[in-house]
């Protein structure tokens, strides 16, 4: 399995991002600029299709993806240390537009 990463360098800061075979954004890092450390971490998986599951923000903050069985987004769980944990749910129209979250 090939991964590529890219890296953006400006005056305010330094950002590292990675990404897997199917081009899709596995993980990004915001570091300070002039070796100001990380300022944000954030990572990303998916499942065998595509679809991405998880999201992962410094340890702190995580969403969870749920999918229906036609690959359209069905429920995302937010777990949050300030917050706590919730969730949205989706609900499409029969042609498949989203009409609820």
């Amino acid at each position: 399995m090939r991964s590529s990463a890219d890296t953006l360098c400006t005056e305010t800061g330094h950002w590292d991002y990675s990404y897997n075979s199917w081009n899709q954004l596995t993980s990004f890092t915001e570091s300070g600029s002039w070796g100001g450390g990380v300022r944000r971490e954030v990572s990303y998986t998916y499942d065998a299709v595509g679809n991405r599951t998880e999201k992962l923000e410094g340890g702190l903050y995580r969403q969870s993806y749920e999918w229906d069985h036609q690959n359209r987004l069905a429920r995302v769980w937010t777990h949050d240390q300030a917050e706590g944990r919730y969730s949205y749910d989706y609900v499409y129209f029969p042609n498949c537009q989203r009409c609820t979250f």
